[in-house]
């Protein structure tokens, strides 16, 4: 995987688009925990996939925009792979879709600004099929 992304980083060098492309690189839901070792780790986080623990949801991104995001610095703020979504649009200049509702929230301020701050009032965790009864699992204090 090393390699393949690598190339991949190196192709938008090379063919001089780097800095107009914005990469995102995450993970999916926490370690394969039937696995073990070989599953990944969660590190001191509980559970891994297919929990709703911080193992299971909470996981580290890379986000890179070669001119635009500061190349190190690291955030310690709560977004969601469906804000990617709704980044994307805003950075491109183009109007979130107004037919449905959009979950996602732009996470550019925090992408741009070493003082950004989530839009995010509370994300809501579950595991199964959501029904009027759900509540705020992750009230956000940031």
């Amino acid at each position: 995987m090393d390699d393949a992304i690598g190339q991949i980083m190196q192709s938008l060098k090379d063919n001089s688009i780097d800095s107009r492309t914005i990469v995102f690189f995450t993970s999916d839901n926490g370690p394969w925990l039937i696995r073990g070792l070989q599953g990944g780790s969660a590190g001191l986080l509980y559970e891994g996939k297919t929990t709703t623990w911080e193992g299971g949801v909470r996981e580290p991104g890379i986000v890179r925009w070669v001119g635009h995001i500061e190349s190190g610095r690291v955030r310690h703020k709560v977004v969601t792979t469906y804000d990617i979504f709704s980044t994307v649009l805003k950075m491109a200049d183009v109007e979130e879709p107004k037919d449905r509702v959009i979950d996602g929230r732009d996470m550019s301020p925090i992408l741009l600004d070493v003082n950004g701050k989530t839009s995010h009032d509370c994300l809501f965790i579950y595991k199964g099929t959501p029904d009027s009864s759900i509540t705020c699992k992750i009230q956000l204090a940031f």
